[in-house]
């Protein structure tokens, strides 16, 4: 893979959850995937949701079940040898599976009580201050995955019928479990509704209105939907892979604003791309932020065009929304940026080749 697509661990612990959460899901809904239908029915999940944060966070149908599991068995473990022989004979565990599965749920335990404390990150305050804000539930969520992995993988030992067969029920189970969970509804205060949309309205004149219709904007409903945020960029992806060579590497600005962007508008060029490849926000990298502060240092367009050039990159996409001034470069960088009115130059470069996307969130000029 090109190298802007690796991303490190920064941080604290608990920021984990920016990337792995993409390997979770499958299991952890992020936010109304695609499927209204549910929504209509009334049945969804809930998030609480705070100014900048998530305080809760929904583990999902199967995930919240091996959660709960996990927790009856140190009870039972504990208080009921029957009980605990009777189950693992009826899943085929072995005697050092039960060992692993113990020794998780303790993790499960002590992760969910590290929650309740705030995590490392409340070590930062002089008082008591619980802020984990529902990150550290991805560990929670890895912990249940590797318990369920291993009864799943009891049973299969267990069992004499075609493990292949086997397999692909417990698949299926997971499809219909996760697609019950693809509708989600966050629970929001009108005071944090108030903020987040005036914070909204004041990016958005910023940015040269990329919604023009303000008055009738109801932030709530589309920030909190990730498909009006994926799906409009469909056919702007589809217009890059069609005048760009395959394999050919993009750069995405604005570059390091990583953790703190919703990370769901850095990967909708994985999520519709096949043929291009797409550099990824990073903060600490040795390799990378030497490349990034060459690139940021530049002195004037032309030579920021050349440098990123020298990387290998071939196009240049510019997220606008994201984009304030390069205030956002220069303090993840802590660069010299001096390139100012980085819109209107790509446009301008860009000309009649300029590619814009349907949401208005990002253009494309080839480099």
């Amino acid at each position: 893979m090109f190298k802007y697509n690796y991303s490190p661990l920064v941080r604290t612990l608990d920021n984990c959850f920016f990337f792995s959460l993409k390997l979770l899901s499958l299991f952890i809904p992020s936010s109304n995937h695609f499927i209204d239908q549910f929504a209509k029915m009334g049945i969804y999940w809930k998030d609480k949701t705070d100014i900048w944060e998530n305080s809760s966070c929904y583990l999902g149908l199967l995930l919240g079940s091996v959660f709960i599991f996990s927790i009856f068995w140190l009870v039972v473990k504990t208080n009921d040898s029957k009980i605990l022989e009777k189950t693992t004979k009826r899943f085929g565990l072995s005697d050092n599976d039960i060992k692993k599965i113990s020794f998780i749920s303790s993790l499960i335990l002590l992760s969910l009580l590290f929650v309740i404390c705030g995590g490392l990150i409340s070590l930062s305050f002089e008082i008591v201050f619980v802020r984990s804000n529902a990150r550290f539930v991805v560990v929670i969520a890895l912990l249940c995955i590797i318990i369920l992995g291993i009864i799943v993988d009891g049973i299969l030992k267990k069992n004499n019928v075609n493990k292949a067969i086997l397999l692909k029920i417990f698949l299926v189970l997971i499809y219909v479990f996760s697609f019950l969970d693809m509708v989600g509804k966050p629970i929001i205060s009108n005071n944090d509704v108030t903020f987040y949309h005036e914070f909204f309205l004041e990016n958005n004149k910023k940015n040269d209105y990329l919604i023009e219709d303000t008055e009738n904007f109801k932030f709530e409903e589309y920030n909190f939907k990730i498909a009006n945020m994926v799906d409009s960029n469909i056919n702007f992806v589809k217009k890059i892979e069609s005048v760009m060579p395959d394999n050919s590497a993009i750069f995405v600005m604005p570059f390091g604003y990583w953790p703190e962007r919703d990370s769901n508008t850095s990967l909708i060029f994985y999520i519709h791309s096949k043929k291009l490849r797409w550099s990824y926000p990073l903060i600490d990298s040795k390799d990378n932020i030497k490349i990034a502060k060459k690139i940021f240092n530049s002195p004037n367009y032309n030579d920021f065009i050349a440098q990123i050039r020298k990387q290998g990159f071939k196009g240049l996409v510019l997220n606008l929304f994201d984009y304030q001034n390069c205030q956002i470069m220069e303090w993840c960088l802590k660069s010299n940026f001096t390139i100012k009115n980085l819109k209107e130059k790509m446009i301008e470069s860009g000309g009649s080749d300029l590619i814009k996307s349907d949401n208005g969130y990002f253009i494309f000029i080839k480099i």
